[in-house]
């Protein structure tokens, strides 16, 4: 093989292998905002975007280290859009967090805000 072809090839071989997967998710979450204030007994609506580190399996919230709802992906993607619905309970300052698990079992970093409930 032509020597200036080396590096083109290792190149794609790296390319290949950080697509077919492996490593550990990332997860945001894109709604509510960090420090928004909401009423008890209201509706919050949840979103978080999760990718990467293979096919995402799902994404689990948690409230105050609570898991409270699992979004599961049953056609297993890339890239993964979930969205929760928690009803405010407790007046206080609540932690939400969210975690992205790929096909390998492998848990993102999670993502977390705080929430005021009044």
């Amino acid at each position: 093989m032509n020597n200036r072809l080396w590096p083109i090839v290792l190149l794609s071989l790296m390319t290949l292998s950080a697509c077919a997967g492996g490593g550990k998710p990332s997860v945001d979450i894109s709604k509510p905002q960090d420090g928004t204030v909401v009423d008890e007994g209201s509706q919050v609506q949840i979103e978080a975007g999760a990718v990467g580190g293979g096919q995402i399996e799902r994404v689990e919230l948690f409230i105050d280290d609570t898991l409270i709802a699992t979004y599961d992906n049953p056609h297993l993607s890339v890239a993964l859009k979930a969205s929760f619905t928690w009803q405010a309970s407790g007046v206080g300052r609540h932690i939400i967090k969210v975690v992205a698990i790929n096909d390998d079992g492998v848990a993102s970093d999670p993502a977390s805000i705080s929430i005021e409930v009044k």
